[in-house]
């Protein structure tokens, strides 16, 4: 299972959004102690919208309903964004915040957080090129730069060499964008992977168009020099005009 991350809709000085991956735990929402709630009806595989917040130390928690089900506190810097991740513990579950990586101008780039703790220490490959081998439970893998397309994702066993696939899918990564695959499924729920967008670069500069230059700027000499001569050229065609109006009438 893929599914696309939810646009960012920060508001805030920091951005934070939510994962649900604690199966049984019903829909739930990440609360941020200050007045932010983040996720309201999120459920299990799903992913939230980013949500504003204030930097600085704040005490987060998953609830369900009017149970508080995890607690966890979360340094919020300016600027930041943030993944919390709501996932197993044993027969409980915890918080886990990861910091979003930033999108850059043309290139793709992708990294895997590991939140099946049944699957133990998996290797993790694009297109058949390690992205991290024998991934800890909880273990974010740095980001991984590609060239935009569609790529296979594969999660197998440690050391099998690109065997058989616990998991697997084709994963469409656009230029100018940072993504993270989340790895899900424990407590009888199916081994899955959802993907979510963590930022989209804006264009640093303007496409080719006309006359303007690349970078958005107009040419204004240009167009000065273009005005001054259409203006040479009417005032002499009315000139010309003139002129033979006056022959014709001698």
């Amino acid at each position: 299972m893929v599914v696309a991350g939810p646009a960012a809709q920060a508001s805030g000085d920091a951005s934070v959004r939510f994962v649900h991956a604690v199966p049984g735990a019903g829909p739930a929402e990440l609360v941020v102690k200050g007045g932010a709630q983040v996720g309201s009806g999120t459920g299990f595989g799903q992913v939230s919208s980013y949500v504003g917040v204030s930097p600085g130390s704040h005490e987060v928690s998953l609830k369900s309903g009017k149970t508080t089900i995890a607690v966890t506190n979360v340094d919020f810097t300016d600027g930041k964004r943030y993944t919390v991740v709501a996932m197993s513990q044993g027969k409980k579950a915890q918080l886990r915040p990861y910091v979003d990586g930033k999108a850059a101008d043309a290139k793709a780039r992708l990294r895997l957080i590991h939140a099946a703790p049944e699957l133990g220490s998996p290797d993790v490959r694009l297109d058949g090129q390690a992205l991290a081998e024998k991934a800890s439970f909880t273990e974010a893998t740095p980001y991984l730069t590609v060239s935009p397309g569609s790529h296979a994702l594969e999660v197998t066993k440690p050391g099998s060499g690109g065997g058989r696939p616990i998991a697997g899918k084709q994963v469409s990564l656009s230029a100018g964008s940072s993504s993270t695959a989340f790895l899900i499924g424990t407590r009888g729920e199916p081994t899955s992977i959802v993907l979510a967008s963590d930022q989209t670069a804006s264009p640093s500069r303007a496409p080719r168009t006309g006359l303007a230059p690349l970078g958005g700027g107009r040419p204004w000499a240009t167009i000065g020099a273009i005005a001054l001569l259409a203006g040479l050229l009417g005032g002499g065609l009315y000139l010309l005009v003139a002129g033979l109006g006056r022959t014709r009438a001698g």
